[in-house]
């Protein structure tokens, strides 16, 4: 007899899927990393990253479009940040496990 399961709802499941497709991007994971730290504006965060204003922004309204990160304004500067914890706790896990596959490990740590 089959075991009784759940599924995901499918609007949890739409915004896992949309979630995962921004995290396949090197500049918005960077992004994400960065502002897991510390809070900056474009202008640094363009310096930092080494990449032109244009496609910053673009990647932060992306970001902040799903409620990934949040903006406040600073006189004529805007500064972005974290908006959601949950996506320190995806981006240490996601990056705990590329770890372990970059070093030939299981997550026991044995090979």
């Amino acid at each position: 007899m089959m075991q009784p399961y759940k599924e995901i709802p499918a609007d949890e499941l739409d915004e896992s899927i949309m979630l995962t497709k921004l995290l396949n991007n090197r500049i918005r994971l960077q992004l994400i990393y960065l502002l897991e730290q510390h809070e900056y504006n474009v202008t640094e965060l363009s310096k930092i990253l080494d990449i032109e204003q244009t496609n910053l922004s673009h990647q932060l309204s992306l970001l902040k479009t799903h409620q990934i990160i949040s903006q406040r304004r600073e006189g004529k500067l805007m500064y972005y940040r974290i908006d959601d914890p949950h996506i320190i706790e995806t981006m240490t896990a996601l990056l705990q496990h590329a770890k372990h596959v970059a070093h030939g490990k299981t997550c026991d740590g044995k090979i």
